[in-house]
C-alpha cells in the first residue's frame, strides 16, 4: 500500500515491476458515493546493467520524495538479497561492504549509491558493486573468529585476565576470565570479548580493557605473527599492545619483548 492508492508488485528474470493503482471518491445522488479506482501501466522500476566486471542495479523511487537513509538502506539490502550464512554487511550512509570468509581468506566488496533526480517526484538510485577482492591476509590459526582463546603475555608468561576496568596478565591458571571469544572485525581485524562479563576490548586512554558495550573503532585490532606461536596486537592508532604485568598499554611503536 502507498498513500492514497496500492502498488502491485512482479518480478520477471532480473527485472521488477510496479503496477500502481489509485482511486477517489466522488458523491453520487443523496447518500450514495462513486469510487473511481485507476490503474496504471507496468514500469520497469528495478534492473542491472553491466559494463565489463562491474554491475550497477537502477532502482526508480516515485514516492514525492526524495530517498531518505533509512530508504537507501532498505534499498541495498534488496539489491544484496536475503542475508547468507557466514556472511557480514556494514552500511554506511550510502555505501555498503559485504565480507565472507572463505579459504582459509576474508573476502570482501564494496557497494556505492548514487541518487539522481529524474523529476515529477521521482528518482533513481543507482548501486555498484565490486568484484570480491581477497583482505590483504588470511586469518591466523590461533585467532580464527568464532573460537574462545587465551592469551599469555610475554612480560612473566602469565595468563591475561578480563578484570573490567583492567586486563592483567598475572594469572598462573586459565578460568572463566582468562578465556576470550574472538570475533570478525572486518577488513582482516579483528574483536575480543572478554570473559568476564562478554564485553568487547577497547583501548581508551593507552588502556586495554574489555569494558564496551558495542564494537567501533577503537575495539578492532590487527594481529601481526611473529613466529614460534607469538603474536602481536595492535590497536586503531597503530600502537602495539605491551605487558605490563598489572595492566596492558597500547603505545608502544614497535614489538619489544614484552
Amino acid at each position: 500500500m502507498i498513500k492514497g492508492g496500492a502498488v502491485e508488485i512482479k518480478t520477471e528474470k532480473d527485472f521488477e515491476w510496479h503496477r500502481y493503482w489509485r482511486w477517489r471518491v466522488e458523491k453520487g445522488k443523496g447518500r450514495s458515493r462513486i469510487i473511481y479506482i485507476i490503474r496504471g501501466e507496468w514500469i520497469k522500476v528495478m534492473w542491472k546493467t553491466q559494463k565489463s566486471n562491474v554491475v550497477t542495479y537502477h532502482y526508480l523511487w516515485m514516492n514525492s520524495g526524495k530517498p531518505n537513509n533509512r530508504n537507501l538502506r532498505w534499498i541495498l539490502y534488496k539489491h544484496m538479497g536475503k542475508k547468507k550464512k557466514g556472511r557480514k554487511v556494514d552500511i554506511n550512509t550510502k555505501s555498503g561492504e559485504e565480507f565472507k570468509e572463505e579459504d582459509g581468506h576474508e573476502w570482501g566488496r564494496n557497494w556505492t549509491m548514487v541518487v539522481i533526480t529524474r523529476g515529477k517526484g521521482t528518482y533513481e538510485v543507482q548501486t555498484t558493486v565490486s568484484e570480491w577482492y581477497k583482505v590483504s591476509k588470511p586469518f591466523l590459526k590461533a585467532l580464527v573468529p568464532g573460537t574462545v582463546v587465551a592469551l599469555k603475555g610475554g612480560n612473566k608468561k602469565k595468563w591475561c585476565s578480563d578484570l573490567g576496568r583492567k586486563v592483567s596478565c598475572n594469572r598462573p591458571w586459565i578460568k572463566a576470565w582468562e578465556k576470550f571469544v574472538v570475533e570478525d572485525a572486518g577488513n582482516g581485524k579483528i574483536a575480543l570479548r572478554g570473559g568476564r562479563r562478554k564485553k568487547y576490548c577497547t583501548v581508551s586512554r593507552k588502556k586495554f580493557k574489555c569494558s564496551s558495550k558495542r564494537l567501533g573503532k577503537s575495539e578492532k585490532f590487527i594481529v601481526e605473527e611473529l613466529g614460534n606461536g607469538q603474536i602481536a596486537l595492535k590497536d586503531s592508532k597503530g600502537k602495539y599492545c605491551t605487558d605490563e604485568g598489572r595492566r596492558i598499554k597500547c603505545n608502544a611503536k614497535k614489538v619489544g619483548a614484552w
